[in-house]
């Protein structure tokens, strides 16, 4: 049991006591106790032993009055403790709070609440709350107060209030005290919420408006595979009104022969989260049939559940026509051409071969043979050339001499096309002599169309009367570097041995060093280029595997 010092009579002390109930045989027990501390010396027999009980009832009596009394002081400070402590609760609430009267004036509020109107709470109080309501919503404030005040549960409404800070958007909560006299409200400012959610709204309309009108055609798939949202591009492309496609799924709109190998792709796209170029044909409303690449990547929740995805389709249907309008057009340069150049090769062998002619004339018609044979070699690499490109090709190397190929390729350009260029061979830094060898791996007629296309970038590029030279090694790997005069533009160094990029040539196509670093690289070679200013030269290195 709890005990307390206090002084009660006399100067005595009473152990102080906690949470002992009013009439309970333990009051009367504790009152007993103290009742015999304070007699230091026993009375005295009284002959009258009546007087003498009552008497001591009389003192028990007074004793647990003493800690009745005791224990209603401390109960009043608790509440008075407890009071204050929801006092400032209320008063230093972040939350706004109002009491009301059924007639909707201002009984109480904290100071939030004079700080959300903006209007000292002296000046509050007495006042009809709903002259802070737009007018706009006074009659939903009515209908909202009135069912407060019948209410004993909380009932939730968002106000727009007028202050003197300026517009305000509240979220009101309300419940009535029961007698239908007064009610209690909280207000929490929503205004900063609410803009956040407008801006977020906007920005939405913003972002599907730039989806929809984002010339590509996008869509975007939910869990189950239904399209959610597709861009006007795509419906624009199929023709298609957007009622007529949200809620299908993209399979609907393939083609018989893709639906097989789309349903695979979908079911591995849902695992991996990413697709990237797979090829399908889509149906269009009128029955035309597109040629696309579908790109799609997966968006995902925090908890790692797919929530959408959005998908980019390449429509390639024009592309793909020219791509086979092409083939056939190269198939009949092919055929067309064939047959030429294998009679030219055939009539120059035969003149060197079987008529009488002089050396000079020989070695003209060899030329002319090696030529003719170049042409072949070139429409035999065509379709290789696209392998290459589109990563088809299969690379299958021999070890060869590549000397005498390289030295045919310098004496038909240096001494023909571009006589006004000395081209020079060295091999391991000295001049070619008859019994020169330099040993290379890869396929010959790719490293020939290949170094045929360096030289004559090379040999175009170098001023009249100039000095080009091709030096050959052979050890650990096969290096052949052709080295010209002249510079290459500042502004295409970066891009050398990129598609299309040329400059300064009336007939370049910008394809020569490009289709050159492909067939080099297809072979297991790599190249390089290395320009000076100082120097006034320019180098390409082709590095062969031995």
């Amino acid at each position: 049991m709890k005990t307390f010092s206090a002084p009660i009579h006399n100067g005595a002390t009473m152990r102080k006591k906690t949470n002992v109930p009013a009439g309970d045989a333990t009051l009367r027990q504790e009152a007993e106790n103290i009742l015999s501390k304070r007699r230091k010396h026993p009375s005295p027999p009284d002959p009258d032993q009546n007087a003498q009980r009552l008497l001591h009832e009389l003192q028990v009596h007074q004793v647990e009055l003493e800690l009745q009394n005791e224990e209603l002081r401390q109960t009043r400070d608790r509440l008075e403790t407890t009071l204050t402590q929801y006092t400032d609760l209320y008063e230093f609430s972040p939350t706004s709070y109002f009491t009301l009267d059924k007639r909707g004036k201002i009984l109480r509020t904290n100071l939030a609440g004079a700080a959300l109107l903006g209007i000292p709470r002296s000046n509050l109080l007495g006042n009809d709350f709903g002259r802070y309501v737009s007018n706009q919503e006074n009659k939903s404030w009515s209908d909202f107060f009135g069912q407060v005040l019948a209410a004993s549960t909380k009932i939730t409404r968002e106000f727009p209030i007028e202050t003197n800070q300026g517009h305000l958007h509240a979220l009101a909560e309300g419940v009535g005290d029961g007698s239908g006299d007064q009610c209690r409200l909280a207000f929490v400012d929503m205004t900063e919420r609410k803009r956040a959610q407008e801006a977020s709204r906007e920005i939405g309309k913003y972002f599907r408006n730039l989806y929809e009108k984002t010339p590509a055609m996008l869509h975007s798939i939910d869990s189950e595979g239904r399209l959610i949202s597709v861009s006007n591009t795509w419906l624009e492309k199929l023709g298609y009104s957007r009622d007529e496609v949200i809620g299908r799924k993209p399979l609907d709109f393939f083609t018989e022969e893709c639906k097989p190998r789309a349903r695979e792709d979908i079911s591995r796209f849902f695992k991996t989260g990413q697709a990237k170029d797979l090829p399908y044909q889509l149906i269009a409303k009128d029955g035309r049939i597109l040629d696309i690449l579908l790109s799609s990547v997966a968006e995902y929740d925090a908890d790692g559940h797919f929530i959408q995805s959005l998908g980019v389709i390449e429509d390639i249907t024009v592309r793909k026509r020219a791509e086979e309008l092409r083939e056939q057009i190269e198939r009949i340069i092919q055929h067309d051409l064939r047959a030429p150049a294998g009679n030219a090769i055939q009539i120059a062998r035969t003149l060197r071969d079987e008529m009488s002619v002089s050396d000079e004339e020989k070695r003209l018609l060899s030329l002319f043979e090696n030529a003719g044979q170049n042409m072949l070699d070139t429409l035999d690499m065509s379709l290789d050339l696209y392998k290459i490109e589109t990563g088809q090709y299969q690379n299958e190397p021999i070890l060869f001499d590549c000397l005498p190929l390289i030295a045919d390729i310098v004496e038909i350009l240096g001494k023909n096309w571009y006589s006004t260029v000395n081209v020079d061979i060295l091999v391991s830094g000295l001049p070619k002599t008859p019994d020169s060898l330099c040993f290379c791996r890869g396929v010959p007629k790719l490293l020939r169309i290949a170094i045929q296309n360096l030289l004559v970038n090379a040999l175009e590029a170098s001023p009249a009367g100039a000095k080009a030279v091709v030096e050959m090694s052979s050890n650990e790997d096969c290096r052949i570097a052709m080295r010209n005069q002249g510079v290459v533009p500042n502004e295409i160094r970066g891009r050398f041995f990129d598609k299309y990029v040329t400059r300064g040539k009336v007939k370049g196509t910008g394809l020569g060093t490009y289709s050159a670093k492909m067939m080099i690289e297809a072979q297991g070679g790599g190249i390089e280029m290395r320009t000076s200013d100082e120097a006034n030269e320019t180098v390409v290195t082709v590095r062969m595997p031995c």
